[in-house]
């Protein structure tokens, strides 16, 4: 006889295989950004216009530009002042940050686990864009593979909470863990090829745990695999060394010992990013 765990991972499965997931959407001004931020011709006036129909992010673009990870000498009040001196792409990683907090880690009855879930990518993220640019690779494309790496427990989360609500039969959140580390991957990477996002944040988002079969994103997802790391120990300075000098993923990275100081020296800058979302 099945028991309600095993009905449970069943109704996922299929609402996996058969693509019949209510999935988030991005907001409809984060997306106007993103697009707008990539044209090599947009200005800062337009992107601030369009960033004030979204107060959310109007109020995150404010409180970044005068955080301590950008230090103004003096306190920016302007949203098209905010928007030039963070540049293009800094709004477009804002952009997509403020959606996945109110859009994707969000779902009612996991709230403390998506939250927390949130700031393990966001920590993740930070430390990806670090190792981007140690090793001259695409610092953007590695902030975003770092953000959303673990987004498909979030869209099953949020499955979950629709199944709860309709009566579904609930299990044990011991026994829901097992299910989220066994499909959290591909449901991720439906996700993200719903979004229209690269193919390589897809392959990262499936292949986090296993980087060697991430084909042409295996040295991005080898990297989140680094970062994530590094993101579930930042709050301990020596346990961030001993994890940063010890991984298995230096060799494969081509990362020598200047090279990692220079990433755990990347740790203000990813405790200031979580403090200021």
């Amino acid at each position: 006889m099945a028991t309600a765990l095993d009905t449970l991972r069943s109704e996922l499965e299929k609402r996996l295989n058969q693509r019949d997931i209510e999935l988030p959407l991005i907001p409809e001004t984060a997306a106007a950004v993103m697009k707008m931020s990539a044209d090599p011709n947009c200005v800062a006036s337009e992107l601030a216009d369009l960033i004030r129909h979204d107060q959310s992010l109007a109020a995150q673009v404010m409180r970044r530009v005068n955080s301590a990870l950008d230090a103004p000498m003096v306190p920016i009040a302007s949203l098209q002042m905010a928007v030039s001196r963070l540049g293009m792409a800094k709004v477009r990683r804002l952009a997509i940050t403020v959606a996945c907090k109110s859009r994707v880690f969000d779902a009612v009855g996991f709230e403390d686990r998506l939250s927390a879930l949130f700031r393990h990518c966001l920590a993740t993220a930070g430390f990806a864009q670090e190792i981007a640019r140690v090793r001259r690779e695409n610092v953007e494309e590695a902030f975003f593979a770092g953000l959303l790496h673990d987004v498909g427990t979030a869209v099953i989360c949020q499955t979950l909470s629709d199944l709860y609500g309709s009566n579904f039969l609930r299990v044990d959140e011991a026994e829901v863990d097992g299910i989220i580390d066994d499909l959290h991957c591909d449901f991720g990477e439906v996700l993200l090829r719903e979004w229209n996002m690269a193919e390589d944040l897809g392959l990262v988002a499936r292949f986090h745990h296993q980087p060697e079969l991430a084909c042409s994103a295996e040295n991005l997802a080898r990297t989140v695999h680094f970062a994530q790391d590094l993101a579930d120990v930042v709050s301990c300075e020596e346990t961030l060394r001993e994890v940063a000098f010890e991984h298995d993923e230096l060799a494969a990275l081509l990362l020598y010992e200047t090279d990692v100081e220079q990433i755990i020296g990347a740790r203000d800058s990813v405790l200031n990013l979580l403090e200021t979302m």
